[in-house]
């Protein structure tokens, strides 16, 4: 006979699963723009000889705009965390699992959504300056980003053990 705790797992383990697919669609997204970017920059470029000649700045206008999207990236990350550290508080009422489940996905899906912000301004700021030194900062912003909101199944676990407070 299983417990009320076996049945629990189960089903946060089913559910689980598709958040780890969703959240693996969006940690793909950083590493498709790059690899376009760098399509992009080779395919500009007369060989890999020329390649070198592409990742520089040339002029302060680039510079001020490559510290204007630094600084967002920077607030868009320390937003993570604190949306990080207030993430249990988040949780309207739930009747049940199916709907926990739910409201979690949604607070994932927000949360890696923000996450991937810098990349994508890497990406349009690759197109608008050709400057892919610092458009690769910011690729890495995002990926530090979504290592930050990466959804762990203990933490999925205990939150709805805390947030019901039942006798589990």
């Amino acid at each position: 006979m299983r417990t009320m705790a076996e049945e629990l797992n189960d089903v946060l383990t089913k559910h689980f699963q598709r958040i780890k697919v969703i959240f693996t669609g969006f940690f793909m997204e950083p590493f498709i723009l790059y690899f376009v970017m760098l399509l992009i920059a080779y395919s500009n470029s007369d060989g890999i000889n020329d390649f070198n000649g592409i990742i520089y700045l040339e002029s302060t206008v680039v510079r001020y705009v490559s510290l204007g999207f630094i600084v967002f990236s920077v607030i868009e990350y320390y937003t993570i965390v604190v949306i990080m550290k207030k993430f249990s508080t988040m949780f309207g009422a739930f009747a049940n699992v199916e709907e926990y489940i739910s409201i979690y996905s949604r607070k994932i899906i927000l949360l890696t959504s923000l996450s991937i912000t810098p990349s994508i301004l890497g990406f349009i700021f690759y197109i608008s300056t050709g400057d892919i030194i610092v458009s690769t900062l910011f690729y890495l912003v995002a990926l530090v980003s979504l290592f930050r909101v990466y959804p762990r199944y203990n933490i999925f676990r205990d939150l709805y053990i805390d947030l019901t407070k039942e006798d589990i």
